[in-house]
């Protein structure tokens, strides 16, 4: 500051000695000569002064990123630690492996090139991949979300491009995932649920569809064991669970129900007697579920999920109509309350693929109060959507083994058709259906004692690299425990054992 004093001053008196230089010519030349001299030093100094002004505050922004990224990774590994810790007090029942969309197919079934859309080695070579992978690691069985297939079987229009004059493509696509499946887990003697897909079916299913779908899967999904509900007369016979579309299964007191969701994506009126006898049979389970003592959990397993974002998202090509997912939504839940949410089960999980990515919801069964007799506060529920096996797809530029927000899922998931999804993220750019072993994978859910759970996703190459499920392997899981106490639910039952028709 001195310094700028001082050639400020010398300066004024250089232009007021400009009229008067004959006399002071030698005054005014040392003002100017110092003027100079000050000039040449400063531009010595810029760099040094660019330094303070600008390297500073950057090193100390990167000081505080570094700090708040190792606080949020040190939250990550608090919440990871607390996962692992507690499991680690409970004992662990099972647990199964979800293995969604292999969809024989989809990778070139975009190409011009009639022998190269007849090339479905890749998803053939991921999917054994992970099979093999799967046995090695013994789980109590396995679930296999739906599309095992790319060719719609109706073959309706241009769905099938290239290859909708040869309806062959379907039934060889089909017979190729399930020769896998045979000589993989059929042969190590894991057992298999197959659930319907809407490219297994058709968007808009109608009897043949569903016909061929049976022809070609019913006999996979097998019984486990356990209570099949046998001894509950009370259900109509025209409501009797359909063996391959609708019907349920218990694991060591853990109750699985699939149902098939394209009854409640399409809006056609083809199978509106078909949905109805699926809605009624999902309301005579959840009925009968109340009936039964020992139930530590329930689980519902669908191709398409009802939502991925919020309860109230618009109906899309990824989830439900609003209509009919409001109406299960009220089946399942509309019974609980403050008084008996402690003994009263309902889902709280849901197991979905459809998406060919990674999206998880956790909150409120329902958007709005009045929906489900102002219980809204205290139902809640976590809809898991699990990557393919085979096929992920980048869309909106998420990566395809990253979850989804809330947001980027409404973005994509509410767009009003699968067609209008493809043709906007992915014909234009078909390595956006990325495959590879590095993003395309599975879910490991596992359940314990009490009814609580966690589950968790792995890439191909994850996997390949476990040796056993166990809480270092599911370190970074889900962790969530039941809304109800078993406890209390039993000494309910104790008390008054004429409620258990069982």
């Amino acid at each position: 500051r001195k310094c700028h004093r001082d050639h400020d001053r010398k300066k004024d008196v250089c232009k007021r000695a400009r009229p008067l230089m004959f006399a002071r010519e030698s005054y005014s030349l040392d003002a100017c000569a110092d003027s100079s001299r000050h000039k040449e030093k400063r531009r010595k100094m810029l760099p040094r002064r660019l330094l303070l002004r600008y390297a500073i505050p950057i090193l100390i922004l990167l000081v505080v990123s570094i700090l708040f990224r190792n606080l949020i990774a040190s939250r990550h590994n608090d919440d990871a630690m607390l996962s692992a810790a507690a499991a680690a007090e409970k004992k662990s029942l099972f647990y199964f492996v979800q293995v969604n969309d292999p969809q024989f197919g989809v990778k070139n079934a975009y190409r011009k090139n009639f022998e190269e859309a007849m090339d479905w080695s890749k998803e053939e070579g991921l999917f054994r991949d992970a099979l093999e992978h799967i046995v090695r690691l013994n789980p109590k069985f396995v679930v296999i979300g739906g599309d095992m297939q790319h060719y719609y079987p109706k073959n309706e229009g241009s769905t099938n491009g290239i290859l909708s004059n040869y309806t062959e493509a379907g039934p060889m696509q089909a017979n190729d995932c399930r020769a896998i499946i045979s000589n993989t887990l059929v042969e190590a003697n894991i057992p298999v649920q197959i659930l319907p897909g809407n490219h297994d079916l058709d968007d808009a299913p109608d009897t043949n569809s569903l016909n061929y779908y049976n022809d070609q899967w019913e006999s996979y999904s097998r019984d486990i064991g356990g209570d099949n509900f046998a001894a509950y007369s009370g259900r109509e016979q025209n409501y009797q669970e359909v063996r391959g579309q609708y019907y349920h299964f218990t694991v060591q007191g853990v109750v699985f129900i699939v149902l098939n969701s394209q009854f409640y994506y399409d809006d056609s009126d083809l199978l509106d007697s078909t949905k109805y006898k699926q809605t009624k049979w999902f309301e005579s389970i959840i009925n009968d579920i109340q009936k039964m003592s020992d139930v530590k959990n329930v689980v519902v397993l669908t191709h398409i999920p009802p939502f991925g974002g919020f309860p109230d998202e618009n109906h899309g090509w990824a989830n439900w109509r609003i209509e009919d997912r409001n109406k299960i939504m009220s089946i399942a839940y509309s019974n609980a309350s403050s008084s008996n949410i402690s003994t009263f089960f309902y889902p709280s999980l849901w197991l979905c693929g459809h998406f060919h990515g990674n999206a998880q919801y956790a909150g409120p069964a329902v958007a709005k109060l009045e929906a489900l007799n102002g219980i809204n506060d205290i139902v809640t529920i976590e809809v898991v959507v699990t990557n393919s096996v085979t096929s992920p797809m980048e869309w909106d530029g998420v990566p395809a083994n990253e979850p989804f927000s809330s947001e980027e899922w409404i973005n994509v998931a509410t767009i009003p058709s699968a067609a209008d999804a493809f043709e906007k993220y992915i014909v234009p750019d078909v390595s956006r259906i990325t495959g590879g072993s590095s993003k395309a994978g599975l879910r490991f859910v596992e359940f314990f004692d009490d009814g609580s759970y966690r589950h968790k996703y792995f890439t191909i190459d994850e996997i390949a690299a476990v040796q056993s499920i166990n809480d270092a392997t599911m370190v970074g899981s889900t962790f969530q425990s039941p809304p109800w106490d078993n406890s209390a639910r039993k000494k309910a039952f104790d008390k008054n054992p004429a409620v258990n028709d069982n």
